[in-house]
């Protein structure tokens, strides 16, 4: 399991404190007492909590929630209603697979699980909860198969890397996954060895270079190493919300299987967007 940031657990459990007690400030003093923290350790994570709006500086100089939080806040409970929709079909997912089935949200230039429903096989999965993980092609097609736009603000965040290989790459992803539904990422093998790469620079370096590859075809007879199979899950915008992604496959699966198993996480999208997109308005990007 990859190892956590010591500062960011530290500073997670600051901003929890300080949530655990609504209406309430707190100086530093009173934070190194409760947080058992050094003074400048405290005073460093505070003061860079404070700078991106996470926390709030009273005049009595004492800390509250910041008004950054809040906006969070807003859009975590927007999301919600799709996200608690999707929770029992996570479950089912990875129970009768006995796979990891996650909820992928779009933040930015990352992506970033945002739920999970782990099969006993897979408790411990690396990848956590919250983990910020660069997003790249060959996942980003199923962030963008409704907003091109969109794609073009991506890509703008990503100069340092080959633009025309990376929207080569979504174009293929799009084109499948407007073809069956659902998009399978299979492991590269010309990647380095995963054990060899620090998680948060997985998704670094030349596309063709990275764990994970687009399916451009499937062979019903040929076994395929898998990664992930993902599908989009639409909001009442016809917009992505977030993506369903099934992972942890451990051997070689035949392409027939992955047919069927896309075919259940694409229904899967396709009963959680029902929610509040009707199915002929997501037929108009994806044509199966």
């Amino acid at each position: 399991m990859a190892r956590s940031s010591t500062a960011v657990l530290r500073a997670a459990a600051i901003l929890d404190f300080i949530a655990e007690h609504p209406g309430q400030s707190f100086t530093m003093v009173e934070l190194v007492r409760a947080l058992k923290l050094s003074h400048s350790t405290c005073h460093s994570l505070v003061s860079a909590l404070v700078d991106v709006g996470y926390l709030h500086r009273t005049a009595q100089k004492s800390y509250a929630l910041g008004p950054r939080l809040a906006a969070i806040a807003r859009v975590s409970r927007d999301h919600a209603s799709l996200l608690e929709i999707a929770k029992p079909e996570l479950r089912d997912l990875a129970t009768k697979h006995d796979l990891v089935c996650s909820v992928l949200m779009r933040e930015g230039n990352f992506s970033v699980v945002r739920e999970r429903s782990t099969s006993a096989r897979h408790i411990g999965y690396t990848s956590q909860i919250g983990m910020p993980l660069r997003l790249r092609a060959p996942l980003a097609a199923a962030f963008f198969i409704t907003s091109p736009g969109h794609a073009e603000e991506w890509l703008a965040l990503n100069a340092d890397l080959n633009l025309d290989a990376e929207r080569t790459v979504v174009q293929n992803g799009i084109d499948f996954l407007r073809a069956h539904g659902f998009l399978a990422l299979l492991t590269n093998p010309n990647a380095p060895p995963a054990e060899t790469t620090p998680l948060d620079k997985l998704f670094d370096g030349e596309v063709d270079k990275l764990s994970v590859m687009t399916a451009l075809a499937i062979d019903p007879s040929a076994r395929y190493d898998v990664s992930s199979i993902v599908a989009p899950v639409f909001n009442a915008e016809s917009e992505v919300e977030f993506v369903l992604s099934l992972i942890g496959y451990e051997e070689p699966i035949l392409g027939s299987e992955i047919f069927v198993l896309g075919d259940e996480v694409k229904s899967a999208s396709i009963r959680i967007s029902s929610a509040v997109l009707d199915t002929s308005r997501r037929s108009k990007f994806l044509h199966v």
